[in-house]
């Protein structure tokens, strides 16, 4: 898995920033790209998603890492591809609250789909990434000593904190060493 890109930012586009690393351009898709325009021409570590599918690659970039925690929690909900959790991170704080009294409008997503993913926030207990990005180098230390490389530590560790954001440390150990985790 690609966990960050270093660069320099070299261009923008209506979705998109290109990074210049190595001497390639790659595309990466960010929402809000003006975000990046204060970048421009200086070098920066960029934490990334990578989508891989069978018609394409694709590449999402994030400000920081708490950032790709939001996201990555969106894209596990059932039905929440990359473009639409991308859609979603502005709408993060009102979607994740506890009691969400109104559920706030997203463009290109419709309110019934808004307010499902609403309550799928809040059944798993109101996500913060903060606490993730504190607990996950436990569960990937657990993991290691159970012999798995580093590597293979950190996807697994990812990939079970995304199934199930709210779990402790136990349950996302337990998680990715099962066969439906790993």
């Amino acid at each position: 898995m690609v966990e960050y890109l270093r660069g320099r930012v070299v261009g923008a586009g209506a979705s998109w920033i290109v990074l210049e690393a190595g001497g390639v351009g790659m595309r990466v898709r960010v929402h809000a790209p003006a975000r990046f325009a204060r970048l421009k021409g200086r070098e920066v570590l960029l934490p990334v998603w990578l989508e891989f599918s069978p018609r394409r690659l694709a590449l999402y970039g994030f400000l920081d890492a708490a950032e790709r925690g939001r996201f990555e929690t969106l894209v596990a909900i059932p039905g929440i591809g990359p473009a639409t959790a991308l859609k979603l991170l502005p709408a993060w704080d009102a979607l994740s609250a506890q009691r969400a009294s109104h559920v706030p409008v997203v463009p290109g997503v419709g309110p019934a789909k808004t307010a499902r993913i609403a309550k799928w926030l809040a059944r798993r207990g109101g996500i913060r990434p903060e606490d993730a990005a504190k607990r996950d180098p436990e569960v990937i230390r657990a993991l290691r000593v159970l012999g798995l490389s580093a590597v293979e530590a950190r996807e697994r560790a990812r990939k079970a904190s995304a199934r199930a954001p709210g779990a402790s440390v136990e349950e996302l150990v337990r998680l990715a060493t099962s066969r439906k985790g790993g």
